[in-house]
């Protein structure tokens, strides 16, 4: 490989990984969650849950299971966790 070639290859590397990741709501939702953002999260979850998505469903239960920004609640915790399992299977 001649140096304008291996030039041209890493031109071409780094602009390939260098392209923004595109995430959705519910990978936004984890990362504010990561970040102790516990509102964004809630925000972000809570419309994802009420169209039946398991996976926002499951988290909004760990958020009321633990009161993360919001009072803890095991009764709303169950409901969710149980609607994400039901939806998982």
């Amino acid at each position: 490989m001649n140096i304008k070639s291996l030039i041209i290859s890493c031109g071409l590397a780094v602009f390939i990984l260098a392209q923004p990741v595109v995430a959705g709501p519910l990978e936004d939702g984890q990362a504010a969650f990561d970040s102790k953002d516990y509102a964004t999260a809630l925000k972000l979850w809570r419309p994802l849950a009420e169209q039946g998505d398991a996976n926002a469903e499951f988290s909004l239960g760990k958020i009321y299971d633990y009161g993360f920004g919001v009072p803890q609640d095991y009764e709303e915790a169950v409901k969710c966790v149980k609607a994400g399992a039901i939806m998982r299977h």
